[in-house]
């Protein structure tokens, strides 16, 4: 097969696999007539799209699966041996495809369960690869050709599943505002950390940058991207308060005391390091390591968050949940405003 004939192959293949899987988004809601058929995030300012059932995007990772067992795919090689759903359709054979494909976040919790609803959307779509035109193309390829064709459905809808799926997933915990303020700020630790290390060194860079701005509104608190290198902008630290350099990480290293701290001690600044609850020690003993223990202050950031924001409420129950609601909200604003992915957005219960 030509290579032009190859790309007609695959370029017809994706369009009708894109057509039908845009057919299973969900409508939007009915919404008042001048605000439009689409709603925009206020939190993002993006369009807001019906959203896809994981179950659709797992059938497509399963039939691309199928697909490199040729053309025409066959009710015995997608079936399973009941008949209920699909053949071999599991969260690690979903998990195995989207590492092949560098995508190493959580698919299980929904997409990666079986579902007797995935036959009747693997069947639809088998019907699409089954198309007499598609496999009469498909015989003539190499064994090359058929596996980069197959790859190529996969690899489709993992680009989809990103999107619809883990783009769309906010950062969700238990958040309970008769609590102190510090397990609430725990809790949202863990869950960004369970998304990946990346996200969870995202989040506290931009709570902490959130609650320094509602606290020091006339500080001027900086709002880069949080990949955003701190030598690029001059800055001291991941943000600087008056006279002190505040440094926020998931994971503090020898470098940060011996290089970040020293120079700004050095310019006359007093360094914060903020870490999670269970990085203090660690954080307290590479300050020790580096004599550093009597000019650098280890605090960890839910307990520099919490007490903050319990003290803004008046140490009463009802503005403590104010102040926090109002916390999150700054942040999903702040995140909303700066960084492209909206996965680090927090889901803020409708009650507290």
């Amino acid at each position: 097969m030509t290579t032009a004939q190859f790309e007609k192959f695959e370029s017809s293949m994706l369009a009708d696999v894109e057509s039908w899987y845009e057919s299973q988004r969900a409508k939007p809601k009915a919404v008042p007539k001048k605000k439009g058929p689409v709603q925009t995030s206020i939190a993002t300012g993006r369009v807001e799209t019906g959203r896809v059932n994981t179950n659709v995007m797992a059938t497509g990772l399963m039939v691309g699966g199928y697909m490199g067992g040729g053309l025409p795919i066959t009710p015995q090689r997608y079936r399973s041996r009941g008949g209920s759903q699909l053949l071999n359709i599991s969260g690690s054979f979903i998990e195995t495809v989207l590492a092949q494909h560098d995508e190493l976040r959580r698919f299980t919790s929904e997409g990666g369960r079986t579902s007797r609803g995935t036959l009747v959307l693997g069947e639809a779509l088998v019907t699409i690869m089954n198309d007499s035109a598609r496999v009469a193309m498909y015989a003539q390829m190499s064994v090359a050709e058929r596996d980069s064709a197959a790859a190529s459905l996969k690899g489709w809808f993992v680009e989809r599943l990103q999107v619809d799926f883990f783009n769309r997933q906010r950062i969700t915990a238990q958040i309970d505002a008769s609590k102190p303020v510090q397990v609430a700020v725990h809790a949202l630790i863990d869950a960004a950390r369970r998304k990946d290390q990346s996200s969870a060194g995202a989040f506290v860079h931009h709570l902490v940058g959130a609650y320094l701005d509602r606290q020091f509104p006339q500080s001027g608190v900086n709002s880069e991207t949080y990949t955003t290198a701190d030598l690029q902008t001059q800055r001291s630290g991941d943000y600087q308060i008056g006279g002190t350099a505040v440094h926020v990480t998931m994971r503090p290293t020898e470098a940060l005391f011996d290089r970040r701290c020293r120079d700004n001690i050095a310019k006359k600044l007093r360094p914060l390091v903020l870490v999670p609850d269970s990085a203090v020690s660690a954080a307290t003993q590479l300050a020790e390591i580096q004599n550093m223990q009597d000019h650098v202050s280890v605090q960890s950031i839910e307990t520099f968050i919490g007490t903050g924001v319990e003290e803004a409420g008046l140490y009463e129950s009802k503005t403590i949940r104010t102040q926090l609601r109002g916390l999150l909200e700054a942040y999903n604003e702040r995140v909303g405003r700066i960084e492209p992915d909206p996965s680090l957005l927090i889901a803020i219960p409708g009650r507290f």
